[in-house]
């Protein structure tokens, strides 16, 4: 039995939602959802958004909304459109206090050295939920209770492209240079997001991340291997 409910989101919009408590194991099914829309509806469908537990639809303007919802409605299961596969990407990261602004808050809320607070979020298993807040700034899920951390109650004005960040519950990636709230422990030299490539963004909802850490001369040379386009990023794809 289908979890979804189908919404109107707007004049050109639709919105399909899955329960609150939907657990991390079924959330795969928004990921399903979403191919099938894009692979099934690519002429009416401008853009898709999935989310933890919703997936935004917008659509080209002159196609009816009430049509494509009621064909929506009729959907029980999505056939044929299970993901087979799922990419592990390991990101490396500089932990140096250089790039670590807020290390020491992380610990010192959580009664941790700086030390333990490297060392558990390197050894974390990371899942991409989905993209936002900047083009291609992933929201991971997978992150030690042992290191939720609040938000700055006053958010930096510029964070650099590259910066990991906590906030509360999630870990994440700021892609480009922005303002933010989030507590910066450390940056990674890999570019994540250019829209001159295709698919723009280096990660994608559904993807597992792995952090490893590395010290600053690495962080350096892969900055020039990056800049010379011949930086190979460790990749693995699992059944």
């Amino acid at each position: 039995m289908k979890q979804w409910k189908v919404h109107n989101f707007g004049d050109h919009a639709i919105l399909i939602e899955w329960p609150e408590d939907l657990p991390l194991d079924q959330r795969r099914e928004i990921l399903e959802m979403d191919h099938f829309i894009e692979e099934q509806y690519q002429k009416v469908v401008l853009e898709t958004v999935p989310s933890y537990r919703s997936l935004a639809i917008y659509l080209n303007k002159g196609v009816d909304v009430k049509v494509f919802i009621a064909e929506l409605n009729e959907i029980d299961i999505i056939p044929g459109h299970n993901i087979s596969s799922t990419r592990l990407v390991h990101l490396p990261v500089c932990y140096d206090k250089e790039f670590a602004p807020d290390i020491d808050l992380v610990a010192s809320e959580n009664g941790l050295t700086s030390e333990e607070v490297i060392q558990l979020h390197s050894n974390g298993n990371y899942r991409v939920e989905f993209i936002g807040f900047l083009p291609g700034f992933p929201y991971l899920t997978g992150l030690d209770a042992r290191l939720f951390t609040p938000r700055l109650s006053n958010p930096r004005p510029r964070i650099t492209a590259g910066s990991i960040g906590i906030g509360g519950k999630q870990t994440g990636v700021y892609t480009m240079e922005s303002p933010g709230g989030w507590n910066i422990i450390g940056r990674s030299p890999i570019k994540f997001f250019s829209a001159l490539e295709k698919p723009p963004s280096l990660l994608r909802p559904g993807d597992l991340v792995k952090f490893r850490a590395i010290d600053r001369s690495t962080f350096d040379k892969i900055v020039m291997q990056v800049t010379q386009g011949n930086y190979s990023l460790e990749i693995n794809t699992h059944d």
